[in-house]
């Protein structure tokens, strides 16, 4: 795709409006010289890493993420729901399964 983009002055940098269909979803972009003329990026995801780490305090400590990877704790309701035989405690998914398992058998 090729339009046509203006040039103008802003302050004392030169600037360039990009149509509509050329608008970036970031704040910084990435300026080349190519031997074809300039060329605008956005940042990788490992150039985006790189600059968060050069930004944090330098630290002997390696990055740790903690997580919380416990499993969620079900309630004494959901697990009677789980393996009740009654088909009104059971869970959605499967009352629907039981029902479509009773509807293929009427249908043979």
């Amino acid at each position: 795709m090729t339009a046509t983009a203006k040039v103008f002055m802003s302050g004392r940098s030169q600037a360039v409006r990009l149509p509509k269909e050329f608008r970036f979803d970031v704040d910084e972009v990435l300026i080349e010289r190519t031997d074809n003329g300039i060329l605008l990026r956005t940042k990788s995801q490992r150039e985006l890493f790189e600059e968060f780490l050069a930004k944090r305090p330098h630290s002997d400590q390696p990055l740790v993420i903690e997580r919380d990877i416990r499993p969620p704790e079900r309630d004494a309701t959901f697990w009677r729901a789980m393996f009740s035989e009654d088909e009104s405690t059971e869970p959605a998914h499967a009352v629907t399964l039981r029902r479509s398992a009773k509807s293929k058998s009427k249908t043979k």
